[in-house]
Formats: C-alpha cells, structure tokens, sequence
C-alpha cells in the first residue's frame, strides 16, 4: 500500500538511505554505499535506491542505479517518512559517527530492518540477524555481506521486527528498566 501511494513499482526491491543532511553530511557514511551499490547491485534490474534528505549531486551522477530523491522532508512530516520507510525493504543506515540515530528507530518501527555499523549508537537497537544487520565498522566487505544477507533473510519477517521495536522503546518497558537500574 505505501508503495502505490508513493507510485513506486510494486516488483521492485527497495534501499532506503535517508538523513536529514542526507548525502552531503559524510557522517552517514553515504560515500561507503556508492562502490557496493555499483559494483554489486547495478545489473539487478530488481533493486532500486530511496533518499531521503539533503543530496549531492555529485553522489547521484555517480550511482548507477535508479534512484527516487524524495529531496528534504520536514521532521515533523511523520506521515510521509513512514511511508518510505514502510515501502523500502531495508534500511541503509551506515553512520560513521552517531549517537543514536532516529532513522533506525523509525525503520524499525515501520517493520523496515536496518543495516549499521558495531561501535555506533544504532547497534543498541539492532538484535543482529533478528531485525536487523551489525556489519562491522567501517568495513565495505561486512556491509555488502549484511545487505546481501539481509536482502535474502527478511522476506515477509515485518511483523517481527516491528514487535522487536515495540518491546524495545516501549515507554512502559524502558521506565520499568530506568527504575531497576537505578535501584542498583
């Protein structure tokens, strides 16, 4: 359904790579997709890349794949960001530098799994395998091996990861955490 409000190809297999400073804020870690997503992923005819945020240009000529820019949205446009995430089968969120990072949570939340890095913010909402991939740092090789693996395994496992995100950030679940961990 968000796919056919988004007029996005049904057939297609979607990456969502979205940050509010997009591909120009090199935090993100954008310039670490281009070669994988080239080299790897051009000749499937399947795969189609989403952004969302700020976008270089000099990033999108060089992708040889077909991309849909949904340009910047406004943070407090929920409706539309769920949407993409909702349409997209896999998160890329492949942050150098990150102390949490709302793009995982929300993906999540959106029964979209999410590919990160170990030492980032993101790995602490990230069960490896279950809703998610933690490739290691940095590391091209692990984050096209994560993509991969995460393209094969999480088909029609949505339900799952959104309950993961439920139990996770549950206000009721993580006062009663806050509450123990105090008590120690």
């Amino acid at each position: 359904e968000a796919r056919k409000k988004l007029n996005l190809d049904v057939t297609k297999t979607y990456l969502l790579f979205g940050a509010a400073g997009g591909t120009k804020d090199r935090r993100k870690g954008f310039d670490l997709l281009i070669d994988f997503l080239n080299q790897k992923l051009s000749k499937n005819e399947k795969i189609h890349l989403l952004l969302f945020g700020i976008t270089n240009q000099k990033d999108l000529n060089n992708l040889k794949l077909p991309i849909t820019n949904f340009g910047s949205i406004s943070y407090d446009d929920h409706k539309k960001l769920s949407l993409i995430y909702s349409a997209s089968n896999l998160t890329l969120f492949p942050s150098k530098l990150e102390a949490f990072g709302q793009v995982g949570s929300e993906s999540l939340a959106c029964k979209t799994p999410v590919i990160t890095f170990k030492n980032s913010g993101p790995e602490d909402m990230i069960e490896h395998k279950k809703n998610g991939y933690i490739s290691d740092y940095k590391s091209n090789e692990s984050l096209a091996e994560g993509i991969l693996w995460c393209l094969e395994h999480f088909v029609n496992s949505e339900d799952k990861i959104r309950e993961f995100a439920i139990n996770k950030f549950d206000q009721d679940i993580f006062i009663k955490n806050y509450l123990n961990f105090l008590k120690r």
